[in-house]
């Protein structure tokens, strides 16, 4: 008769189970963090980049506090600061445009009834 101690399949299932997912949780949270560490630390510019960030984005590769100036719309700017946290906080600056800037006065003179609007006037 044989006396050893048996497992149950359900038993071995979950401690499967247990063991894979404790796995999983360990190189997920190792792989998903783009801040971390290194030796030696990454240098940190002070140029702004070329294309305006947007507002979360991670900065960790710009120093802390450096603040860039962006066009918006002709009307305003937008300035994007790193902050402590190594975000990108963006902010608007609004203008009036109102009365609109005036439209660049064409290179020849233009004739009676050409298109004046937006589109037929550059």
């Amino acid at each position: 008769m044989d006396r050893r101690k048996r497992t149950s399949p359900l038993k071995s299932a979950f401690i499967t189970t247990v063991t894979v997912a404790g796995v999983a949780a360990t190189v997920v949270s190792g792989c998903g963090d783009f801040r971390g560490t290194s030796n030696p630390p990454p240098v940190r510019t002070d140029v702004c980049p070329s294309d305006m960030p947007k507002d979360g984005d991670f900065c960790f590769a710009f120093m802390t506090g450096l603040s860039c100036g962006y066009a918006s719309n002709g009307c305003g700017e937008d300035t994007a600061t790193c902050g402590a946290n190594d975000v990108w906080q963006v902010e608007t600056i609004n203008v009036s445009c109102n009365p609109p800037f005036p439209m660049p006065c064409p290179d020849t003179l233009p004739a009676t009834g050409d298109d004046c609007t937006a589109d037929g006037f550059e």
